[in-house]
């Protein structure tokens, strides 16, 4: 990665160019950026409070399958009052896996205006093919207008309807509900939405209630429940094969399961010691998931601090899996020392299952960073990392070791 950034204060740029591997890393990097190669800049300047502009242009090819994009977009952002506005240009050309090419034109803009003294906020936005060719899905011609109306200081209603079209998509998209803080720290959202496209027709409501409660200084928790209902569905008789995003992206059936999920979660800090626990859980048509998230915290003296977490996940579906991550670390940033220093020592434990077969993998990992200040002017970086990992796959098993120096 090549990459030379500028910011002044009123114009900030930034250009680069980056290639990866598909099989490179241990994980850590972007899943999205595996086996690819760009180049590109943007930039963003401010003309004056009220004026900005911005623009970015990139180059993307997909190593593995030869799939490329190109993509150039320029944008002015106009705010006076209560008027906000913007308007601006997409170039975008894509080359898919199987060799079809598509083009894309599009002028992108939108406006927002506050009346009856910020009560009431009318929004509208646009994507709109300008060549009238084919139509690619990743970038189709999209409406969206909507409006916000604050009935009281704690209620707003909102509605908005959205259109997306392309040669391969076709899809309106309704929702209009209520969003409402029923108390200090509580709010509860409720909508009622539409969706037609070209692969069926859907009716559902949603209903959700966040519940935020500070008990005292150092204790803190929160609630929450999330529903999702389809009143009514209806499939196309003959639904088009799902369009390929130019080996990018996709776009996704447009209906969708119904789901449930709560949440709670609590949290305490003083001085010297903060921790939280959070516990999450979702069911849906297809599967079903439970999160569990810990974590605590000591502060020390003279710059010491030590920490530990633990996260759980576990998914029972069509794909069965668990994820559990320990991690125990250790802080020492004395205020006017010239060492400091970071070690954590990790386990993780991941295992997958469905009817191709399964997977384990248990890793033991510790990292050490440590930086050293011999001057004001100097800083030197060490790092060590060791990882052990044990896998099964399909009965057979694997070991590996990894160490790092930088």
């Amino acid at each position: 990665m090549l990459e030379l950034t500028h910011d002044d204060g009123k114009m900030a740029a930034r250009a680069y160019a980056r290639r990866q591997d598909a099989g490179f890393g241990l994980g850590q990097q972007p899943a999205a950026e595996a086996g690819t190669r760009k180049i590109g800049a943007d930039v963003r300047v401010k003309i004056s409070d009220s004026v900005d502009l911005k623009a970015e242009a990139y180059t993307q090819e997909n190593q593995v399958n030869n799939s490329k994009r190109d993509v150039a977009e320029a944008l002015a952002q106009w705010t006076h009052l209560d008027v906000n506005a913007s308007a601006g240009l997409r170039l975008a050309n894509e080359t898919g896996a199987a060799g079809a090419a598509t083009s894309t034109r599009q002028l992108i803009g939108g406006v927002g205006y506050d009346l009856l003294d910020k009560r009431l906020t009318l929004r509208a936005s646009t994507e709109l093919d300008i060549a009238g060719q084919a139509i690619g899905p990743t970038y189709p011609n999209r409406l969206i207008v909507g409006a916000d109306y604050r009935l009281t200081p704690q209620t707003t209603f909102f509605a908005q309807h959205e259109l997306a079209r392309s040669t391969a998509l076709q899809a309106d998209t309704t929702r209009v509900g209520l969003r409402t803080q029923v108390w200090a720290g509580g709010e509860v959202a409720s909508s009622v939405g539409n969706q037609a496209g070209t692969d069926g027709q859907r009716l559902y409501g949603n209903l959700g209630l966040v519940q935020r409660w500070k008990i005292n200084e150092q204790w803190s928790t929160d609630f929450g429940i999330d529903r999702t209902q389809t009143f009514s569905a209806a499939a196309a008789p003959n639904p088009p094969a799902q369009a390929s995003g130019g080996g990018f992206s996709g776009t996704p059936s447009l209906v969708t399961g119904d789901f449930t999920a709560v949440y709670a979660g609590a949290a305490y800090k003083d001085e010297e010691w903060s921790g939280n626990i959070r516990m999450e859980w979702r069911t849906s048509d297809t599967d079903r998931k439970v999160n569990l998230l810990m974590g605590a915290q000591r502060v020390l003296e003279k710059g010491r601090t030590v920490a530990a977490g633990l996260n759980f996940t576990q998914v029972e579906g069509t794909l069965n899996s668990s994820l559990l991550n320990a991690r125990l670390s250790y802080a020492d940033r004395p205020l006017n020392g010239k060492w400091i220093w970071l070690d954590r020592l990790e386990y993780q434990e991941e295992s997958r299952s469905d009817a191709t077969g399964a997977f384990r993998a248990r890793k033991l990992i510790n990292s050490v960073n440590a930086n050293w200040l011999p001057d004001r002017s100097t800083q030197i970086a060490f790092q060590h990392g060791a990882k052990l990992v044990f896998d099964t796959i399909d009965g057979a098993g694997y070991q590996s070791f990894t160490t790092l120096f930088g």
